[in-house]
């Protein structure tokens, strides 16, 4: 049902926002860095990938990295952590059974918050009679209404975009960063291709040089091979393969 409403040319006009919240998210790792500290590279993909996904699907700024901590983040992990327990648990998947333990009442107060943003939001679109401004990239539940789905199918796609796009968006960015701290060779070859197409300084992000970074695609792949989202079947390569 998204389809129409999530595509290459929609994600083109939210690249100055994906840079927005990415340089915020840099910022936040430099003071983390000039602290001596230790952290939780998760912590700040998280915060800057739901950023993202607040301004894209809701049209809203929610400002989330501002803030050293995020209930809602909280929540995004307890729902999650909720869904393992069951899945590992085969006297909770029937949901006559389920219903009646804590994992269950935990969920139903998790979701209840989870949803709050998306139904205040759409709540808040449905009221105001003032369009989308002109020259400003609309959000993707402004995409949303302008189709045949009613409120609650909208909130309920909205909800799952969420849900799903940020754990393996921040997850990916957050094993992608620890690979090249592990492989300092492959940071400065991947650093120089940035610095050729970028200069010294980043300015400005456009969608034809991210096609010309070879090497930055070839990273991230390997960083999904060795590290994959949501794996089910662990393995280990255990003598050479000839692709």
């Amino acid at each position: 049902m998204i389809q129409p409403s999530f595509n290459q040319s929609i994600l083109r006009g939210f690249i100055p926002l994906f840079e927005e919240k990415a340089e915020a998210m840099v910022r936040g790792l430099g003071e983390m860095v000039n602290a001596g500290q230790t952290f939780d590279i998760y912590r700040f993909t998280a915060r800057c990938t739901l950023d993202m996904i607040f301004a894209t699907t809701l049209g809203t700024d929610m400002h989330i990295q501002e803030s050293s901590t995020c209930s809602y983040l909280d929540v995004l992990e307890e729902l999650f952590e909720i869904v393992t327990i069951r899945a590992v648990n085969i006297f909770l998947h029937p949901q006559w059974l389920y219903r009646w333990t804590s994992v269950y009442r935990n969920e139903l107060k998790a979701l209840e918050e989870f949803c709050r943003p998306s139904k205040a939001i759409l709540y808040e679109k449905k009221t105001s009679l003032s369009p989308t401004e002109s020259g400003k990239q609309s959000s993707l539940v402004d995409q949303l209404k302008s189709s045949t789905l009613d409120n609650e199918a909208i909130e309920h796609e909205l909800n799952t975009i969420i849900f799903a796009g940020n754990e393996t968006s921040a997850m990916t960015v957050a094993n992608a960063i620890l690979l090249l701290a592990m492989h300092p060779e492959v940071q400065e070859k991947l650093y120089n291709e940035l610095r050729i197409h970028f200069g010294p300084m980043v300015q400005h992000i456009h969608h034809e040089t991210l096609n010309r970074l070879t090497y930055l695609e070839m990273v991230l792949k390997e960083s999904l091979r060795l590290l994959p989202i949501a794996a089910v079947i662990g393995r280990r390569t255990t003598e050479e393969i000839d692709l």
